[in-house]
């Protein structure tokens, strides 16, 4: 239910970005990395009593992965309807972290 409400919220706002297909872009991949975050995330909970395989641990480092990405497509999102100045000093994630570096700042600031 929340899920379906973010997508809601981020399809009616498409129309105030400064560019509506890099905007719906960024949301679309925005989109893939939420659902696919919340099904690793919730697989977690069961792959140990399951047939497949993985563990809760590599799950749940899947799903950290996918939500750096999310991260990623939101600050885009966010560039595009001028609620921050996005800087992207560098890319990374590591195998370990499997984190994002972003750094972004209030137009105000």
């Amino acid at each position: 239910l929340a899920i379906d409400s973010l997508s809601q919220v981020l399809k009616s706002l498409k129309e105030e970005a400064d560019d509506i297909v890099e905007y719906t872009e960024a949301m679309d991949e925005f989109e893939v990395y939420l659902f696919q975050a919340e099904g690793a995330a919730y697989q977690s909970m069961f792959v140990e009593h399951s047939s497949a395989k993985g563990t809760p641990e590599s799950l749940l480092k899947t799903a950290k992965g996918d939500i750096a990405n999310m991260r990623q497509f939101m600050g885009i999102m966010a560039k595009q309807l001028d609620l921050v100045e996005l800087e992207i000093d560098k890319t990374i994630v590591s195998e370990e972290a499997n984190s994002i570096e972003v750094r972004g700042r209030s137009r105000g600031t």
